[in-house]
């Protein structure tokens, strides 16, 4: 291959969603990117893997640097014998050869997400065009698992209470009683219908945990508020904040309606990977180039580093710009490893993930005579873990029996077929909280299990893939996730045993391994993948010019170190991109687009300012068309016809 050019404006490393996003939005905004991944695949940590890539993603995560403190493995129990099971745990596990013939069939994430009706990705999603390149369905469920002391039946399916969804939801529910329906309704008609959280509760209440906010102020039982808590507000923990809390629910409840009776999109194809991938073909399609399966052999500061290094030190405003007022600004010059033919390469930026920007800066420039030699290598990610975050994958021949919500969209509509002519299909997407405590009696945090079907495309006709995510607390020992994952993993199984295993032709040669004699009362899974790292935080961004690390929106410590919640990192991603592109544009840039925006909104609707100080038609004609914004929107045919 032949780069056109040896200069770049940005070198994004790493093809995660927020970078993917960000090459998007620059590549349209003209700037030059190169953008390179040292996987042969898009998406980074939020990839889209099928059964081999996964295990080879399981194997080289086992052999990293990372491997001290990262656990991960990957097993096929439903072929091997359960005595044999623990052996087989292995991150470098055989395929066995009826899954393999079923590889492409699976999609399977590294990073479940489900993204909000209403929010700030779907928002960049429709602005950036980038919609049109995926597909979604609708979150058809779910449900809040309340342990039974008195059920001790495997199915279980009592313990499972759904979630209400809208008005409708509520009044059907025949597990709440009267006063409580009408308590519901009062909270969540007050939370849908203010303007902020502040209209709902007031300032010295923001921190009292949610739970114990919906016991005392509204009367509600432990049973009702814990499916408010965890299955409309989807908090982590029972002392999750109120503020943050009742932030998520209105959230949901603004998302209900937009594209259905469900709050919240699945991504198909694995989802978060997916939109990556979208992102990357969009920013291709505005000239950024991509280079995947090659790394950067080496990294150092171009001309200028002193003076850019004085300036970032002694002068605010250059700080804030990256420029000096008596030198060139920052750039830096690397190397591609494997393709020597290219030569040394610049970029005035370089964006990356916090430890692949640590692992390239040298500790100290020697061979440099602009650079101070007692410069050290800076402490771009401080290894002061706060908290374990736990992904899991386990793969069923069948789904989870679920009571769907009365006014839920039917799969049989899906599907166009008629309730009277076919028998109810179980749901494609679903998503079972099970809440602190409820699994294993000292874990803290909520334990979210996202079920996707054949419908989303992540796996071949009659399986289920079921994603499992919650946060290890610093404080456990080091058997807790595994504890964890097993008894989620049992509980699932229990859950399904009441569902019948769905037969089709690519799953005859794997659907009579479930009538073994060893096992014949269980539900075995046919894939079970663990993994559990260490989430990270403190990251210093101001020893080195134009160089930004790009923290993971999905595995960074948030909070008490919690990791980022399954429901809010496709936002918090979007919103990181848009973060660094106004870094890189400039604030004075950033400044100059909200003004277009506002001359737009004031155009669209030239009656909420009228008669109101400053709307004038100068005002209106004072868009500059040059204005760089982040995905600007497509102007409407009006907008052209008045420009004529």
């Amino acid at each position: 291959m032949s780069l056109p050019t040896k200069h770049f404006d940005v070198l994004i490393l790493g093809t995660g969603l927020a970078q993917s996003i960000l090459s998007a939005a620059l590549a349209k905004a003209g700037r030059s990117v190169l953008h390179v991944d040292s996987n042969d695949y898009y998406g980074g940590d939020c990839a889209s893997l099928s059964l081999g890539e996964l295990v080879d993603h399981v194997e080289r995560t086992a052999e990293s640097k990372k491997a001290s403190s990262s656990t991960a493995w990957i097993n096929f129990p439903s072929h091997v014998p359960e005595a044999a099971q623990e052996a087989s745990r292995s991150p470098a596990a055989k395929i066995p050869e009826d899954l393999r013939k079923l590889d492409r069939h699976y999609s399977l994430s590294l990073s479940p997400s489900l993204l909000p009706a209403s929010g700030e990705a779907i928002d960049v999603l429709v602005r950036s065009g980038v919609a049109s390149y995926a597909t979604f369905r609708l979150l058809e469920s779910t449900t809040v698992y309340i342990p039974s002391a008195t059920s001790a039946s495997p199915s279980a399916v009592s313990q499972l209470r759904t979630v209400p969804c809208s008005k409708e939801d509520v009044f059907k529910d025949r597990a709440l009683s009267l006063p409580d329906k009408r308590r519901i309704m009062k909270l969540l008609m007050n939370v849908a219908q203010a303007s902020s959280v502040a209209d709902v509760v007031e300032s010295d209440a923001y921190e009292e945990p949610f739970l114990s906010y919906l016991q005392g102020k509204h009367g509600l039982s432990d049973a009702v508020a814990q499916t408010l808590a965890y299955g409309v507000a989807l908090c982590s923990h029972p002392d999750e904040p109120t503020k943050e809390a009742l932030t998520r629910a209105k959230q949901h409840l603004s998302g209900i309606g937009r594209f259905g009776n469900s709050s919240y999109l699945v991504g198909q194809y694995g989802g978060a990977g997916e939109l990556a991938q979208s992102y990357c073909r969009a920013a291709a399609v505005y000239g950024a180039i991509y280079i995947l399966g090659h790394e950067l052999s080496d990294m150092k500061p171009a001309q200028g580093f002193e003076r850019a290094q004085q300036g970032i030190n002694g002068d605010s405003r250059a700080a804030e710009t990256n420029q000096t007022s008596d030198g060139p600004t920052q750039s830096w010059d690397f190397g591609l490893k494997d393709l020597p033919e290219e030569g040394r390469l610049t970029a005035d930026w370089v964006v990356g993930e916090p430890n692949t920007l640590t692992t390239l800066i040298p500790c100290q420039y020697d061979d440099d005579a602009s650079v101070n030699a007692t410069s050290q290598k800076p402490s771009l990610l401080t290894a002061t873990p706060n908290a374990k975050s736990l992904e899991a994958i386990i793969v069923l021949d069948r789904p989870i029996a679920l009571q769907n919500s009365p006014t839920s969209t039917n799969a049989n509509e899906t599907q166009g077929r008629s309730e009277i002519t076919a028998a109810p299909l179980p749901p494609e997407t679903a998503l079972v909280v099970f809440p602190p405590a409820s699994l294993v009696p000292h874990h803290g945090s909520a334990v979210t299990a996202l079920m996707m079907g054949e419908g989303t495309f992540s796996c071949p006709k009659g399986q289920y893939v079921y994603y499992l995510s919650t946060n290890i607390a610093s404080a456990a020992g080091p058997g807790a996730g595994r504890e964890v994952f097993e008894a989620t993993k049992r509980a699932l199984c229990q859950l399904a045993a009441s569902s019948t295993a769905e037969s089709g032709t690519e799953a005859s040669d794997w659907e009579s391994r479930h009538e073994r004699t060893d096992r014949p009362e269980e539900v075995v899974p046919l894939v079970e993948c663990f993994r559990c790292s260490p989430t990270d935080s403190a990251i210093d961004l101001a020893r080195y010019p134009r160089l930004v690390p790009v923290p993971s929106a999905r595995h960074q410590a948030s909070g008490a170190g919690k990791i980022t919640n399954l429901s809010t990192w496709l936002d918090l991603a979007t919103s990181q991109a848009e973060s660094l592109f106004w870094t890189i544009e400039g604030v004075e840039k950033r400044q100059a687009a909200e003004k277009n925006v506002e001359a737009r909104r004031r155009r669209r609707d030239p009656a909420e300012y009228v008669g109101r100080v400053g709307a004038t038609e100068k005002d209106e004609a004072d868009e500059d068309e040059q204005v760089v914004e982040f995905f600007q929107p497509k102007r409407t045919r009006e907008e052209q016809d008045e420009e004529e």
